[in-house]
């Protein structure tokens, strides 16, 4: 992520630590109001609090992501809390409790026991060309296609609706990390382990390829 979009970012983040609301009236105001607190109380344990994994975030990823470059960048911190969308692709970490906000509050929480079929077919082709991801997936051709895409290892699980072929500007400068998911038309699903892409992959034109199946 460049400096412009963490300032943004950043903007961001300190307009939800400083919204405060002292009269509602309104149902549509009062989810708002939730909603700024919920954010703002994520946004807090993501900038201070301790290593720990908080599943089913509100906001978009950028958010949390900005907040951890701010926490080991500017407060100089080691790296604390992550988001997790998706818990069968967040797999927590030994030392790693693991948390849901529910009504102003954290609870703990556990990962999901039922992630889809294990052994059910997929495939992945992807490559990196000309400042563009570039994918086919299979071997469906009915259902639905989902990409999560991270610059870190620990991928979020914040999945995106993609169709089984197509691309994405996306320049390759360093490590990249992706998952995978499969949803059937039945509604079971299957994914993929996280896979990954980097320069050094690159061929003579450039061209960094990656392909996975199961069976």
């Amino acid at each position: 992520m460049n400096k412009q979009w963490h300032y943004v970012a950043l903007g961001l983040g300190l307009s939800l630590f400083a919204v405060g609301i002292k009269s509602i009236e309104s149902p549509t105001m009062l989810r708002q109001a939730e909603r700024v607190k919920q954010s703002r109380i994520e946004g807090e344990f993501i900038l201070t609090g301790n290593k720990a994994l908080l599943l089913h975030p509100s906001e978009l990823y950028i958010y949390y992501q900005s907040l951890q470059w701010i926490r080991e960048n500017f407060l100089k911190l080691p790296k604390g809390g992550r988001v997790c969308y998706d818990s069968c692709v967040c797999q927590p970490q030994a030392s790693e409790r693991l948390y849901q906000y529910r009504q102003g509050q954290f609870v703990s929480s556990q990962v999901s026991e039922h992630c889809g079929k294990e052994d059910a077919d997929l495939t992945v082709s992807f490559y990196s060309a000309s400042g563009a991801l570039h994918w086919q997936l299979g071997p469906y051709q009915r259902g639905q296609y989902y990409i999560a895409p991270s610059e870190r290892e620990l991928v979020s699980g914040q999945f995106y609706l993609v169709p089984s072929q197509g691309s994405y500007p996306w320049a390759l400068s360093k490590k990249s990390y992706f998952v995978f998911k499969y949803v059937s038309p039945e509604g079971w699903q299957t994914y993929s382990p996280t896979l990954m892409l980097e320069p050094a992959q690159k061929d003579a034109q450039g061209i960094a390829r990656l392909t996975w199946k199961r069976h």
